[in-house]
Formats: C-alpha cells, sequence, structure tokens
C-alpha cells in the first residue's frame, strides 16, 4: 500500500496531522477549542494552549527533520551494560509494587 511505496511522507503527513496544522484533521479540534476559548473569554486559557501548541509543533518539526534530513547514526555495540542491565532490571522491579498494588 502507501505505507510501504511511501512511508516518510505517510509519517510526515500523520506527524502534521497530531501537531494540528490548517490542511489536516487535527487543525479542526484545536480551532473549535480555540473558539469556544475566545467566546468565553478565557484570555490566559487561549495563551497557554497556543503556547503548548506552539512548543509541540517544534518538536513535531524536529521529528520531521529527523526523518528526512539527517543521516541515520550507526550505533556501536557497548560490550560493558552490566550496569544498564542491573538499573533496567531494578527500575522494574521497583515499579512492579506501585503498578499492580492498585
Amino acid at each position: 500500500g502507501v505505507w510501504h511505496a511511501n512511508s516518510k511522507f505517510v509519517s510526515a503527513i500523520s506527524v502534521a496531522s497530531i501537531a494540528g496544522l490548517p490542511p489536516f484533521l487535527g487543525f479542526i479540534g484545536k480551532a473549535q477549542i480555540l473558539k469556544s476559548l475566545v467566546s468565553i473569554n478565557l484570555g490566559i486559557l487561549i495563551f497557554s494552549s497556543i503556547l503548548a501548541a506552539t512548543i509541540s509543533f517544534i518538536g513535531y518539526l524536529r521529528l520531521i527533520r529527523l526523518m528526512y534530513l539527517v543521516s541515520p547514526v550507526k550505533w556501536k555495540n557497548n560490550k560493558d551494560s552490566s550496569f544498564i542491565n542491573w538499573s533496567t532490571w531494578m527500575l522494574t522491579v521497583g515499579t512492579l509494587p506501585m503498578v499492580y498494588s492498585v
């Protein structure tokens, strides 16, 4: 399908929709929320939502830039990963009681 032929393009379109750019569906929800906030005159909430949308949009732009413009990083295999394994194990064991005690 389209995903296999143009996976980067489809991913960029999906990210743009999530970011809420105007030609995509993600924009409709944001526009309706801002319209209702303007109608009830909540200026600080309007400002904070626009600021949050701008910050998230910058993050989405970084993601699109990484998909298209940056070459893949060659990762080295770290042979001494015992500390990482140990700390991951301890964090997992430490969070299990919090998850299952609810």
